[in-house]
């Protein structure tokens, strides 16, 4: 479980394909159509971890700027 989390956690081309190649419950009647649903979930997942963190080192960057434009207007 712990290998599967790392794995999700990395932004690398092909991982999608990787984590869903590791599972165990797969569809035997399409194994191709749940294959595919599968990659489009985790490649879904990583896009919405990645937005995510964008937004936060957004804020971030955004405070860290306030703050130094409020230390300059009380010098």
């Amino acid at each position: 479980m712990g290998l599967l989390l790392a794995l999700s956690l990395l932004n690398l081309g092909g991982c999608a394909q990787m984590l869903c190649e590791l599972r165990t419950d797969r569809d035997p009647v399409d194994p191709y159509g749940d294959r595919r649903q599968c990659e489009a979930q985790v490649e879904q997942h990583m896009d919405e971890r990645a937005a995510e963190k964008q937004k936060r080192l957004a804020r971030e960057q955004q405070a860290l700027l306030d703050e130094a434009i409020a230390s300059r207007i009380e010098r």
